[in-house]
């Protein structure tokens, strides 16, 4: 499978003219990449929902960004989220999200206030950041709801599968 798919590109092309093919942040046009909210590497998924469309130096620093304000936090971070992907039914799957949600509750606000001032200058506006530490919490926890209610989904698809079976024979 290609690294980006139709369904991708699809996606894609309905965020960017969601943005009138401008970055969401700097309000800018040219070359404009599409970054993902949660991390393809992650399993995030290829919705428009998890797209965002940034200025390609933006994106690149949002990634250097993002392991630079605290390696040791963005660790905790990555393993807990790349456990809850593999198995999301886990019987730690809370203990997971709770330590998903710890670090993004220490690191969002500044991460975020970061990437404001770094192309906005100084921001004063307290309100701007809540709302879009607000956005990114909401996005973080519908797609945690989404990949448990995915897993107990296909668990229960299982079931009956196998009961069907035994039906029959």
């Amino acid at each position: 499978m290609e690294k980006y798919d139709s369904d991708y590109r699809d996606q894609r092309k309905k965020r960017l003219q969601g943005h009138d093919g401008k970055c969401a942040v700097t309000r800018t046009g040219g070359y404009i990449e599409t970054h993902h909210n949660l991390p393809k590497g992650l399993g995030g998924p290829n919705v428009e929902g998890n797209l965002l469309p940034l200025a390609n130096h933006f994106h690149s620093y949002l990634h250097r960004l993002v392991n630079v304000v605290s390696p040791e936090q963005f660790a905790i971070r990555t393993t807990a989220s790349k456990a809850l992907w593999k198995d999301p039914l886990h019987e730690d799957s809370s203990l997971r999200i709770e330590a998903i949600k710890s670090v993004d509750s220490k690191v969002m606000p500044q991460y975020v206030t970061n990437l404001l001032t770094k192309f906005h200058g100084d921001i004063q506006s307290a309100v701007t950041i809540q709302t879009v530490v607000h956005n990114m919490t909401a996005l973080r926890d519908m797609t945690i709801e989404n990949i448990t209610l995915k897993a107990e989904n296909a668990r229960l698809l299982k079931i009956i599968d196998d009961l069907n079976s035994e039906k029959s024979s």
